[in-house]
This record gives C-alpha cells, structure tokens and sequence, in this order.
C-alpha cells in the first residue's frame, strides 16, 4: 500500500487537475486521493518535448523530488498537448502519427529517467472529454495505445469515468468535480494494492492498474 502524500504529481492539466465546472487547478482528483500542493509540480498545457528538454528545471525539480525519499510513486500525465500543439487545422493522418511519434521518444525517455530513482513509475491514460465524437475518441484510443507501449505502469481515467453521469461538461477537456472524486476513488483503490518503493521489476510492457 502507498501512502497518498508520498505521490508526486507531474505532467500537463490532467495532473495539476483543472476542473471544467469550478476552474479550480491543484486541487482535484489528487487532492481528493489525499496528496498536499508540495508534491504536485504538473504545469498546465506542458508538453512533452517540454519536460524532455528540462524546460524551467522541470524535470530537474520532478527528479530531485523522487531522490528525496519523500516520493513512492510518479504519475506522469503528457502526451495530449503534444499532439494538440501540432494540429494546424489540417491534421492528416501522417501529421498525428509524425507527432505521436515524436511525443512517445520524449516521454519513453522522461518515464525512463523517473524510473531510475526507484519510484513506481506510473503513466495516465486520458479519458474521451468529447464522447460524442467518434473522431476525438478514435484519437484518444490511439494516443493511449501509444502511451500504454511505453509505460511500465499505466492509470486508465476512462476505466475511472466510465458510465458515469456529469464527468464531462461537453466543451472543456478537462472533467468536472465530479470526475475527479470518480478519479480519485480508482486511484485510491491502485494505490492500495502497490508494493512500497522499490519492490518492482524493471519490465517495460504499459502494464495497465486500473
């Protein structure tokens, strides 16, 4: 079992947790899975070239946080800016995978790097914000595919909000309040069943926890 406080929260707007209905940002599902404002460093709308670059000491200071002893586990939420970012109005098919592509290099090497400091390393998988759009799911399906393939562990949010009433308000990307407690509440639940820091293996293979 890991204890929530020992959780470091990094990544882009699905870490630092904005809420669609209330624009509130550090507080949601991580705040109600019990972790405190130190040990979240996401920076909304970050991608992961960002990150990979070491952009303002991000990643320095993410890495730094996980030598601590203070941290178990990283949950890493990047990718969907990354792709958003790329999209000029004309998104091909070629265009997605050119940038899918480019985006899993920088976050297979940045899950690489936190995984080194022997924290559970552990990737998000974004929700559909827009189910009633097959073209927006279709992209979401693929782009987890390709986070899951470079993962060791992966938190599937959709598994979390599935079936769910008023997750998703239809205009923002981001779920409402209420998707964040549907959110933590799984999270809990994968946190409860991890082994403390270190008892892990080194095998690569987007082992999905939830």
């Amino acid at each position: 079992m890991i204890d929530p406080k020992k959780v470091l929260y990094m990544g882009d707007s699905w870490a630092s947790a904005v809420e669609a209905d209330t624009g509130v940002q550090f507080g949601g599902w991580p705040k109600f899975a019990g972790v405190h404002r130190p040990h979240n460093c996401a920076v909304p709308g970050s991608t992961a070239q960002e990150w990979y670059d070491n952009k303002d000491n991000w990643m320095r200071t993410a890495i730094d946080q996980c030598l601590s002893g203070d941290i178990d586990v990283a949950l890493i939420s990047l990718g969907g800016n990354d792709i958003r970012r790329a999209d000029d109005g004309n998104f091909s098919e070629a265009d997605f995978l050119r940038a899918t592509s480019h985006m899993l290099c920088c976050l297979g090497s940045i899950v690489h790097m936190v995984h080194r400091t022997g924290v559970h390393t552990i990737t998000l998988l974004y929700d559909n914000p827009f189910p009633k759009n097959p073209q927006a799911g279709s992209i979401v399906d693929l782009l987890n595919m390709g986070i899951k393939n470079v993962s060791r562990m992966s938190f599937g949010t959709g598994d979390a909000l599935k079936g769910k009433e008023g997750v998703f308000d239809g205009k923002d990307i981001h779920p409402t309040r209420e998707g964040h407690i549907a959110i933590a509440q799984a999270w809990m639940n994968v946190l409860d069943l991890l082994p403390g820091r270190g008892e892990h293996d080194d095998t690569v293979g987007g082992v999905a926890v939830v």
